[in-house]
């Protein structure tokens, strides 16, 4: 099984914080996979966002699912 979660971060600190409600969710309905993992969590995110990383940011998060 392989499963991967893409959604395109929103503006807003909410938004970003709302995605990351949803991988949580998504990763909690996956307790049976051998493998799960989110790219960095959302308060390094929003910090990254606040320094001006650059656009390729914008593809995360995501959960990666193997099994």
């Amino acid at each position: 099984m392989y499963v991967r979660f893409n959604e395109r971060i929103a503006d807003s600190e909410a938004g970003i914080i709302k995605v990351y409600e949803s991988i949580n969710k998504a990763k909690k309905a996956m307790r049976g996979a051998v493998n799960a993992r989110v790219a960095p969590d959302a308060k390094s995110f929003i910090n990254m966002r606040r320094q001006g990383a650059s656009e390729k940011l914008d593809h995360w998060p995501h959960v990666e699912v193997k099994s």
